[in-house]
């Protein structure tokens, strides 16, 4: 059922102003982990821009964070004890969320675009890492594996009856349980390679030796300090190739619209 976003008084389509409450939420999740003793990683698009523009890509609108699976697993215990305007989104447990890896999301905003599986536009991307074995050839079919068992639960949340019966009698909770074990094969700091095969949108280039992420490096993010990784430039470089290099103008562009309504101004 949709929102009726007539009745929001305000809406931001400002993107300093949503770098604004993105800087809030990282802010937020990075005190948590602070005070939990909790490991993570700027990844992705936010890794990109704390290398190359010291803060956010200009152009990009979210949030991407890495985390190893242990971690991962205890920040999730940590989603009810959060301040009320904050929520975790979590796998085969919050209603109607169809990813295999959480979000962080202030709960006041709405975006009203109808690809997004979940009302929220102002959130973070968490993606666990997992080890998946000790040389190239295991990691490589355990990462086919867990992306296998990944497009079965992902059936569930499809728009048709087969897959609106399929989440009716609770199927994805099972196929995410196979699913988890597969997580839980390889421990992260024990595997030789791992990485976010759940959520990079890279898949196999999301892999890893462990070394990229064996050591955490402080980083400038928008005149604050953030956890990077040392071995950034491996990392990136991997990913998208001579990453200091600006996209033609035409692809400086958000990936996601900007429509976003701050819902504590509604009537």
């Amino acid at each position: 059922m949709s929102i009726d976003t007539t009745r929001f008084k305000k809406k931001i389509d400002d993107m300093d102003k949503v770098h604004e409450l993105q800087l809030e939420l990282l802010s937020f999740f990075d005190d948590v982990c602070k005070k939990n003793n909790l490991r993570y990683f700027l990844a992705g698009g936010t890794l990109l821009g704390a290398a190359r523009h010291k803060g956010f890509i200009p152009w990009d609108d979210d949030i991407d964070l890495a985390m190893p699976r242990d971690d991962y697993e205890k920040f999730l215990k940590l989603a009810p004890t959060l301040p009320e305007e904050y929520r975790v989104l979590i796998p085969a447990k919050t209603p109607k969320f169809h990813l295999v890896f959480a979000k962080l999301v202030n709960k006041y905003y709405y975006n009203d675009r109808k690809d997004l599986k979940g009302k929220y536009g102002i959130r973070m991307d968490i993606f666990p890492l997992d080890g998946v074995g000790n040389d190239e050839k295991t990691a490589m079919k355990q990462a086919k594996k867990i992306l296998f068992i990944k497009g079965i639960y992902s059936l569930s949340f499809r728009d048709n009856i087969f897959s609106k019966l399929l989440y009716m009698t609770r199927i994805h909770k099972l196929v995410y349980r196979r699913l988890a074990k597969a997580f839980n094969k390889y421990n992260f700091y024990e595997s030789k390679y791992g990485g976010s095969i759940v959520g990079g949108l890279k898949r196999y280039d999301e892999i890893f030796e462990y070394k990229v992420y064996s050591e955490p490096l402080l980083m400038d993010f928008e005149g604050k300090k953030f956890s990077g990784m040392k071995y950034y430039d491996e990392y990136l470089t991997k990913l998208y190739g001579d990453y200091m290099k600006l996209p033609p103008k035409e692809k400086q562009v958000p990936v996601h619209d900007l429509d976003i309504y701050d819902m504590r101004e509604s009537e």
